[in-house]
């Protein structure tokens, strides 16, 4: 078992995707973690954990593996090695390989702590050079991207994060030929709520779920990305609340804050991560899968399908777990890193995701327009923490947004609700 995990927690996906805390035994998670965990399409499972530091462990926090060409991870071959160095059991690790060769045709475990390359293996198609579609795993990558243009480019996008993105100056093409939004809620997106999506956006497949305050319950199923359209149908995916009321995994969320990267830096997405964090890392060969059949995308997906190398893939988690440094360079802005670890889904204070509990007012006075509404299973109740947004509470009732807070918490007017 892992104990003692420092947490670095990239929003998608934040992701963050659910992200959860799991021990060695474990083999699902698409978020960066300090506990850094990928499942591939190949289910590669890759792991850089990071605890505290032994007597064994000098130079470590100064250690930076150079290009897999140029030698690669240093590596602890053997069970004293292993236990020495990374000061953990290769038996245990042992176990959780044969775990994992159980549950894909193609896979492999990586492991990495204290800068040792403790378990390297690989079965089926799987191997060390292999560039399986990683899928969602992408969006943390476009997060990162996003969060070194924010540096980068601070006079064009001042507000960071709290830039709201649906502007003609931003995505143009998200307006009509006279100036106006499909929805004009999407007006107060902001790009961290792209990066957490909790955009307001409904969410993925046949069953999509949203979350406010921790519960979750069921939306209607609506089209989602079209590969033959990509930029266009991420903008007009229906919305099923306010920017910044509650969350549901979505893909054009992170692939819209994409799109705002390409117009701010002039760069498509897989350049700039490129020259951003590829070549100052020196992974190896590398890609997007932009090909689907007899179509190739003209764009890379900021929702997913980057193609790494595993050894470079625990490039890019221990990048982020050494608070973006890499060998003499900040390569990631280390304010945005801390972010990211706030933006947590598992963290209670998150402000941008819906367990917002935190962040919440009771209401004040006995008046029923000014209660806060909870969205549950679609309909209404009253209640002193829960928010909601206009239009989404699909039960008939005359209510509109009367003020959003730092936060997006809506409040909204219910005549007929009371005390």
């Amino acid at each position: 078992m892992i104990s003692r995990i420092h947490k670095v927690v990239v929003p998608l996906t934040t992701g963050w995707q659910r992200p959860a805390m799991i021990s060695m035994s474990s083999a699902v998670s698409q978020s960066i973690l300090s506990l850094f965990v990928f499942v591939l399409s190949t289910s590669m499972t890759i792991a850089a954990v990071e605890g505290p530091l032994g007597r064994n462990l000098t130079g470590t926090l100064g250690y930076f593996p150079p290009p897999d060409s140029a030698g690669g991870w240093r590596t602890a071959t053997n069970a004293t090695r292993t236990r020495e160095f990374a000061g953990m059991e290769l038996r245990k690790l042992e176990q959780t390989w044969d775990f994992t060769q159980r549950c894909t045709q193609n896979g492999g475990l990586l492991v990495v702590r204290h800068g040792w390359l403790a378990f390297e293996k690989y079965f089926g198609r799987a191997s060390r050079n292999a560039n399986p579609d990683m899928a969602s795993t992408g969006k943390a990558y476009a997060s990162i991207a996003c969060g070194i243009m924010l540096r980068e480019f601070r006079d064009k996008i001042p507000d960071g994060l709290e830039t709201k993105v649906f502007t003609q100056e931003l995505l143009p093409e998200a307006f009509s030929a006279d100036g106006k939004l499909d929805d004009e809620r999407r007006a107060d997106i902001t790009l961290g709520q792209l990066l957490c999506m909790s955009g307001g956006y409904t969410g993925e497949g046949g069953t999509p779920t949203a979350v406010v305050m921790g519960k979750a319950f069921p939306l209607k199923a609506v089209p989602g990305q079209n590969i033959r359209d990509l930029d266009m149908s991420s903008l007009r995916c229906a919305m099923w609340t306010n920017a910044g009321a509650g969350y549901s995994y979505s893909s054009p969320e992170p692939h819209i804050a994409s799109m705002v990267l390409r117009r701010i830096t002039g760069m498509e997405l897989q350049d700039y991560i490129n020259e951003r964090l590829a070549k100052p890392m020196g992974w190896g060969a590398w890609g997007y899968c932009l090909h689907r059949g007899d179509f190739t995308l003209p764009h890379a997906n900021g929702a997913g399908s980057i193609a790494v190398h595993a050894t470079d893939a625990l490039r890019f988690g221990y990048c982020l777990l050494r608070g973006g440094k890499w060998n003499d360079q900040q390569l990631v802005p280390p304010d945005y890193v801390a972010r990211c670890n706030q933006m947590s889904p598992h963290n209670p204070h998150c402000p941008l995701h819906a367990d917002v509990r935190a962040q919440c007012r009771r209401p004040r006075g006995r008046r029923a327009t000014r209660c806060l509404l909870e969205i549950r299973r679609g309909g209404l109740r009253a209640d002193d923490r829960a928010l909601a947004g206009p239009g989404d509470l699909q039960n008939g009732r005359a209510q509109r947004a009367i003020r959003s807070d730092a936060y997006g918490l809506a409040a909204a007017r219910a005549g007929t609700l009371a005390r």
